[in-house]
């Protein structure tokens, strides 16, 4: 009954997610709709709870939203998911301890990889000729925007969270590549 119980608040947590991020990409005014939630969140959580669970939850958003997209079926759910899974490899095994400036490094990364995945795959798409949407220039200063407030946001959280949580807390991180 327990698993049940902690399958259920995934679940809904997830589209608790899903609709928060659609709906601040809604009501916030233009520059602040461009931030990232989803990445936003799955990083800090990644930062607090340490735990490769991440990368299953951003491949069940990033599902969930791949319903309601207009782009290709997969588009979207495999440039969030690898990008995820890429960022908590470098979570695990470079990065050194859990800071603001960490977060905010591993949102950068995190948003430049799932960009520059989504824009290649998109470009291959397009010349096998399986989609005739076309990239706007217009889409790679909405993407610069995203990168630059969710950067700034996610330092913002966890520099605040951190003042008020002991998992938060400026540590080393126990099992990377340069222990200590």
């Amino acid at each position: 009954m327990e698993f049940l119980g902690k399958i259920l608040l995934i679940f809904f947590s997830l589209i608790f997610l899903i609709a928060l991020s659609l709906g601040a990409s809604y009501l916030l005014p233009h520059p602040f709709s461009n931030i990232n939630i989803i990445f936003l969140i799955l990083i800090i959580t990644m930062m607090a709870r340490d735990s490769g669970l991440v990368v299953w939850i951003s491949f069940f958003i990033h599902f969930f939203l791949e319903l309601y997209s207009s782009t290709p079926f997969g588009l979207i759910l495999f440039s969030g998911t690898i990008s995820i899974l890429v960022i908590f490899w470098l979570y695990k095994n470079i990065f050194t301890n859990r800071s603001w400036y960490s977060a905010m490094s591993l949102s950068v990364l995190a948003l430049l990889s799932y960009r520059l995945i989504y824009v290649l795959v998109f470009t291959l798409l397009q010349l096998l000729g399986l989609t005739n949407l076309i990239l706007k220039k217009t889409t790679f200063i909405t993407f610069g925007w995203e990168i630059l407030f969710t950067c700034l946001i996610t330092g913002l959280i966890y520099f605040i969270l951190s003042r008020f949580f002991r998992s938060f807390k400026a540590s080393p991180i126990e099992h990377g590549l340069f222990k200590v």
